[in-house]
């Protein structure tokens, strides 16, 4: 019988299933992470065709809100601005808006 000790890390600051010693199984999940989503930004008021400080009123989404790809996020005239992911509007100014994807779940296995 041999004891292996093998120290596995997170590539981000998690939580750890498992206690300093206790026995393992390969397969078993040892820590989990949230990885962050990708992110896009859009330049509304350039593809709207309107200043930066009057494109905040064409958004049809609120900060926080859920957004599907394909989902119209702005809309002037007969131009429109779609989602380019499914994610969150996390952030808008300066004629621009920020939408983040879900996180990852990484799940860190024993292997040994």
């Amino acid at each position: 019988m041999t004891n292996v000790r093998r120290e596995r890390t997170l590539p981000v600051a998690g939580e750890i299933l498992v206690r300093v010693g206790e026995r393992v199984e390969p397969i078993q999940v040892v820590a989990r992470a949230s990885l962050p989503g990708e992110f896009r930004i859009l330049p509304v008021a350039q593809l709207l065709g309107t200043p930066a400080a009057k494109s905040e009123r064409y958004l049809r989404v609120k900060l926080g809100d859920e957004v599907r790809q394909g989902q119209v996020l702005a809309a002037r005239g007969g131009h429109r601005v779609r989602s380019p992911i499914n994610g969150v509007l996390t952030a808008s100014g300066a004629g621009r808006v920020l939408i983040e994807a879900q996180p990852t779940i990484f799940e860190l296995r024993a292997y040994l």
